[in-house]
């Protein structure tokens, strides 16, 4: 079917928080609050920049309200670090979602959903990064000489 499904990569970031903080047990009103206020901060950014072709100076209200909006990511991208043990501050929190919120949204996504959907299947398992921290950094000159090999051939 050509209709957009619930996977749809480019929604906008407030849904992305609503999915994100009930994943994180944050509840379904705190959920729809943080959801709604987000929402309703990234509509008006929208709209005050839209109308700043006939009501000069309303740019600026509008990026306040995008300052609230990335406020909101920030809150649950904070959350998200803290209930799984990532390392990082509120500040890269922030300045992620200012200059890149739609990669931060799916970051959040990426963060909550269950190990072995989606990208995350295309990391290594730990017990391969060992195997490669054997051959490549505690002896560099095994790796050195299977390359050698490699290029002989």
């Amino acid at each position: 079917s050509s209709g957009i499904n619930a996977e749809w990569p480019l929604r906008p970031g407030p849904f992305t928080l609503y999915k994100v903080m009930t994943a994180l047990g944050q509840g379904v009103g705190n959920s729809i609050s943080m959801a709604m206020t987000a929402f309703i901060c990234w509509l008006l950014w929208i709209i005050l920049l839209i109308l700043q072709i006939e009501v000069e100076g309303s740019f600026a209200l509008g990026w306040v309200f995008y300052l609230g909006f990335v406020t909101c990511i920030t809150i649950t991208r904070h959350k998200v670090r803290l209930q799984n043990g990532i390392n990082g501050n509120p500040c890269e929190d922030f300045f992620c979602a200012l200059i890149l919120y739609p990669c931060t949204a799916v970051q959040l996504e990426e963060a909550v959903r269950p190990r072995g959907e989606g990208i995350t299947t295309l990391m290594p398992a730990p017990a391969d990064m060992q195997n490669y921290r054997d051959v490549v950094v505690e002896n560099p000159a095994a790796d050195k000489s299977n390359q050698e090999d490699e290029n002989s051939v």
